[in-house]
């Protein structure tokens, strides 16, 4: 079996619970995104052979493997922490979604100047409340940077991307959306 040299480097990150996305805007990382489409094969052979699933889904690569039923919790539970956090950004912007770019100012600024994103930010559950608008704005871009869902493209100007690993929460919130409108 042919494996990539940077075999060892994507499991080092996927094996911590992060991403590989498209559209990192780091290299690097796209690079290895790159060697995950190219020998995908390969890769996921390897991998499964040592109790790792390679998830190839709309522009990013995760790791899955089989989960006790506290590790499925914390997942779920993660996932209900960004409900919250994509309904702040949604209200943000209805355009919020893999490739979306924005500010800590811009959310800052609309949060100042909108009662209701000001109320939503301050309902947050899982960001302390800073002393200032814009540090609590900095902690929800944070929150999608620790999740690997967003990335600091410009740290001057403190603009960050939304990664295609986005999609992964977006399948979970429309896949509640569906059995939610079924009738019961």
């Amino acid at each position: 079996m042919h494996l990539p040299k940077q075999s060892k480097e994507i499991f080092e990150i996927l094996s911590r619970g992060n991403f590989l996305c498209e559209n990192s805007p780091v290299r690097s990382e796209r690079d290895l995104y790159a060697v995950c489409e190219r020998e995908f094969g390969a890769q996921y052979d390897f991998f499964e052979h040592i109790g790792f699933y390679l998830i190839h889904e709309d522009g990013y690569f995760y790791f899955s493997k089989e989960s006790s039923a506290s590790q499925v919790e914390d997942k779920l539970q993660m996932i209900l922490e960004y409900i919250d956090l994509v309904e702040l950004m949604l209200q943000f912007s209805a355009t919020f979604g893999a490739g979306f770019r924005t500010t800590v100012s811009e959310l800052s600024d609309a949060v100042q100047s909108n009662v209701v994103l000001k109320d939503r930010l301050d309902r947050l559950k899982n960001i302390a409340k800073p002393q200032t608008l814009h540090a609590q704005c900095a902690k929800v871009f944070e929150k999608f940077k620790k999740g690997g869902f967003m990335a600091l493209e410009d740290e001057h100007a403190e603009r960050y991307v939304v990664l295609n690993s986005y999609h992964y929460i977006e399948t979970f919130l429309n896949a509640v959306k569906v059995n939610s409108d079924e009738p019961a």
